[in-house]
């Protein structure tokens, strides 16, 4: 969401998908009749070689095989169909006259949910995985920070540690047949991928209306959070009532804080950082504020400080906070301030 992810699109994590395009290319010629062979008729070399090297990836392609040859006709053409469409990832995440139902698992053939399930979930978890840890040194290499671009709190994994969660976009078990495509592969957070995203319908709310989401190999915003209508915490209360939005107000940036719970995170990030933030500010500016006037001067200046790297270490909700309460209007809290930094009595 904060910056655009870079697309490797000549590392080998890419080529076997392609492989797999050129497999089901070459089924077009295939009816009741065929026979499962390993020759380049079916496969092409690099995917034939990894076939002979291993059974079972072999047993799951000829079962998958022989499970779509015994399809009438045009069960068969609509199964190419059903592939070759949803290999346009970004046009089904941003064209909602799509409708989801038709490149889902449910909507192939009874008889061959299972052996693509099968195949393409084993694909993903035997194969591409291992070719993962690569794609991940070069992919780190290319981002302008290492924080998680969904969240702007967490960092991603260094890449001489271990790699980051690898996301299906369109979820592998409801889309199997992008479960190796790395236009779906995303790497986030863990907490982004396993906390919040998890098994999330992207296409499709929780309500079941059919919705725009962002493509990050594509899209981007630059995003600030406003604060308007947030209650500061009393003298009584440790916690605020923070009411978190966006300076961008479409489609994408609504559905990205749903999807990833921006607005409950970066509340609690709020109650747990608000004192420790306020204190450093105390510090730095208690020689430069004399009144309500510079003290708000002040909290705009030190906004200022955090837009250089607005995405991450919290920054941006650092900067949304201290803008707010330049702007709050709340004298009880900005008399709080004044007498912590022995401006005026108690």
């Amino acid at each position: 969401m904060f910056y655009k992810y870079p697309y490797l699109a000549s590392h080998p994590a890419t080529h076997l998908n392609e492989q797999i395009i050129q497999f089901f290319t070459n089924l077009k010629v295939v009816d009741k009749h065929s026979s499962f062979q390993l020759s380049t008729t079916l496969f092409p070399q690099p995917l034939l070689d990894r076939l002979k090297r291993s059974n079972e990836l072999k047993k799951l392609f000829e079962l998958f095989f022989n499970a779509f040859k015994q399809l009438m006709p045009l069960e068969r053409l609509a199964v190419l169909d059903q592939f070759s469409t949803i290999q346009e990832v970004e046009l089904w995440l941003d064209d909602i006259s799509r409708q989801p139902y038709r490149i889902n698992n449910d909507n192939l053939p009874t008889t061959l949910r299972k052996p693509a399930s099968d195949l393409f979930l084993y694909l993903y978890e035997n194969t591409i995985k291992g070719a993962l840890a690569s794609h991940y040194v070069e992919f780190l290499q290319q981002l302008p920070t290492v924080y998680c671009p969904f969240c702007g709190i967490e960092k991603l994994p260094e890449s001489d540690v271990r790699r980051a969660d690898y996301d299906h976009w369109l979820y592998k078990a409801t889309y199997p047949f992008v479960a190796i495509s790395m236009h779906n592969l995303i790497p986030m957070g863990d907490c982004c991928n396993r906390d919040f995203k998890k098994k999330q319908d992207v296409l499709i709310t929780k309500s079941g209306v059919r919705r725009q989401f962002y493509f990050p190999y594509k899209h981007y915003y630059e995003l600030r959070i406003k604060l308007d209508g947030s209650k500061l915490p009393k003298a009584n209360t440790k916690k605020a009532h923070w009411s978190v939005n966006f300076t961008i107000n479409n489609n994408f940036v609504q559905d990205w804080a749903e999807v990833f719970c921006i607005r409950k995170r970066y509340s609690d990030e709020l109650n747990a950082g608000f004192t420790h933030w306020t204190g450093i500010f105390i510090d730095e500016y208690k020689g430069r504020v004399s009144d309500i006037n510079t003290l708000k001067q002040g909290f705009r200046d030190h906004a200022k400080t955090f837009e250089r790297f607005l995405y991450r270490e919290s920054n941006l909700i650092k900067h949304g906070l201290f803008i707010f309460l330049a702007e709050c209007e709340d004298i009880t809290y900005y008399n709080a301030v004044l007498r912590d930094m022995g401006i005026i009595g108690s």
